[in-house]
């Protein structure tokens, strides 16, 4: 509301000036949290208990024999073909160490890698998803965006903070380890825009006095990593 104000105000004292038109685009984007590996019995068995999918229990315990992908996996193939039609990096990977936030998975094993490339091949993007203390640690951050560049073969990436933990000062140290870099941006407990806009923007860093490199990109919804953006 406020910017619409101020869009208002200046085309009041400016008549021939207007606001650039923006057209509406979704980018969708899937973390990949989970993969089945290492297995997890925990998950594995909460496809039964929980979510009501024995075969996917089944497909976990015996997948591997029959050189089958574990059930969590093989979802995030699924998903990224049904978000073709979008805008977006697509699925966001992690490596980061297991912890009580991250579950630990290893971007180098060869399942992932073949889900990795058949990825690339059908052209959806990838992009990286930093471990849920890297908001508060440019090592560990640095350390993850690099190891995971290397392993999705990609220089230029987008990405989201697990946990959508940021600090003040998260943004310039994104800035420093990704060459280009759109970061979503939104609250992980409710509901809102974080930076109260559904527009993409520069964030301003009080330290330096200037605007970070990275642009937010603000998503709306909690557990919903659906951005319904207004191009810049």
């Amino acid at each position: 509301m406020r910017r619409l104000a101020l869009q208002q105000v200046i085309e009041d004292l400016l008549p021939g000036w207007r606001a650039p038109e923006r057209k509406l685009r979704v980018k969708l984007s899937h973390d990949v949290d989970e993969i089945g590996f290492p297995l997890d019995l925990t998950n594995s068995l909460g496809h039964t208990a929980k979510r009501h999918k024995p075969l996917a229990t089944l497909r976990d315990l015996v997948g591997p024999a029959f050189g089958l992908r574990p059930s969590l996996l093989e979802a995030v193939f699924r998903i990224t073909e049904l978000s073709k039609p979008t805008d977006g990096p697509g699925a966001v990977w992690k490596n980061s160490s297991k912890s009580d936030w991250d579950s630990g998975y290893d971007l180098s094993i060869k399942p992932l890698r073949e889900i990795i490339s058949r990825l690339k091949e059908c052209r959806r993007g990838i992009g990286v998803h930093p471990g849920y203390y890297t908001f508060s640690d440019p090592r560990r951050l640095a350390d993850e965006v690099e190891h995971i560049r290397e392993a999705i073969d990609e220089r230029n990436v987008g990405g989201r903070q697990h946990f959508f933990t940021l600090a003040p000062r998260t943004w310039q140290e994104l800035g420093k380890v990704w060459l280009s870099i759109r970061q979503y941006c939104g609250f992980a407990d409710h509901i809102g825009f974080r930076a109260g806009t559904c527009v993409p923007y520069r964030p301003w860093s009080l330290e330096t006095e200037s605007r970070d490199r990275v642009i937010g990109n603000p998503i709306g919804g909690h557990g919903c990593h659906l951005g319904l953006l207004h191009g810049i």
